[in-house]
């Protein structure tokens, strides 16, 4: 990764992986990895993806930094579950899951669906 690679892209924005991690520490990003703690975004998004700790059968998204209007997707075992147009800057939601939904991952993507803004690695319930 680094300039050279992002000059290859030709005029597309290059994605960066984010970590979730209590310090730029190795050891804690690292223990970010391993919980699978991260994602990957364009620009300055970020987001986090978490289940209610009070309820299993939902789960709570919070995203700062959207810099365009874009089209959210929450996804349960590989099927859309909620696509929801959001405009820029920050967003906050709380969404019920299905009662079989081991599976769980978010992404974000241009408003045109062209272009993914943000992805999520799966959480598993």
């Amino acid at each position: 990764h680094g300039p050279a690679q992002e000059q290859a892209t030709s005029g597309r924005r290059f994605p960066a992986t984010v970590v979730r991690a209590r310090s730029a520490r190795p050891a804690d990003l690292l223990e970010g990895l391993r919980r699978g703690a991260c994602y990957l975004a364009v620009g300055g998004i970020v987001l986090d993806l978490q289940l209610a700790n009070e309820d299993r059968g939902a789960v709570n998204i919070a995203i700062e930094g959207l810099e365009e209007p874009a089209c959210l997707r929450l996804l349960c075992n590989g099927s859309i579950l909620v696509e929801k147009r959001v405009v820029p800057g920050a967003f906050q939601g709380s969404f019920h899951l299905p009662a079989e939904t081991p599976r769980v991952r978010l992404e974000i993507w241009s408003a045109d669906l062209s272009e993914p803004l943000a992805l999520t690695n799966v959480v598993e319930t």
